[in-house]
């Protein structure tokens, strides 16, 4: 709003309604309290600086991280999800990954219940559980694999002479079986 065009501006015009023209203005009422922040009185003072978002404002003592339970949530998932992506050719890389999932979880759990930090408990539990059935999962897919293998060693020595179909060897018959029965307990 500028008045006279010469880049005046008006006065801020005070709170509460207009008084009406004619009669007296009532008497201020109480001045309202500061604002919340404010300290002391005039300009100097300023105000105080307000706290910084949420996730960025931790009052009181810091409290210390659990990077275990969370190193073996981490470890036992990235594991387990390896061996169902690759339908347990790598079994050999989980049978050694699972057990430091469950090692780093366990660890993490016992720093919760030990009163070191109560943070990721919930995640120290879910990186045990689901470490020891990617390693249950892992040695029925290392047993099968093996199985598998010994039958098209043993498929390939023989000289063809049986002429029978599929279940020519004893090996390959095991190792159909035993996929069959993994295939079963998965299901």
């Amino acid at each position: 709003m500028e008045s006279g065009g010469r880049g005046e501006f008006l006065p801020p015009q005070p709170p509460g309604p207009e008084p009406q023209l004619g009669q007296a203005a009532a008497p201020p009422a109480a001045e309202p309290p500061p604002p919340p922040g404010w300290q002391g009185e005039g300009w100097q003072a300023g105000w105080q600086q307000p706290p910084p978002p949420w996730p960025y404002y931790r009052p009181g003592p810091h409290e210390p991280d659990n990077g275990a339970a969370v190193a073996g949530f981490v470890t036992s998932v990235v594991s387990g999800a390896l061996l169902v992506m690759t339908v347990g050719f790598v079994c050999v890389i989980t049978l050694i990954a699972a057990p430091f999932g469950i090692h780093y979880s366990r660890k993490g759990k016992r720093a919760v219940d030990e009163g070191r930090t109560r943070k990721h408990r919930g995640l120290a539990q879910a990186g045990f559980m689901i470490g020891i059935v990617t390693l249950v999962l892992s040695l029925i897919a290392t047993a099968g694999w093996i199985i598998v293998l010994i039958a098209a060693i043993n498929d390939a020595q023989d000289d063809g002479g049986g002429g029978g179909g599929p279940f020519d060897s004893t090996s390959a018959a095991l190792a159909l079986g035993s996929l069959r029965l993994a295939a079963g307990l998965l299901a």
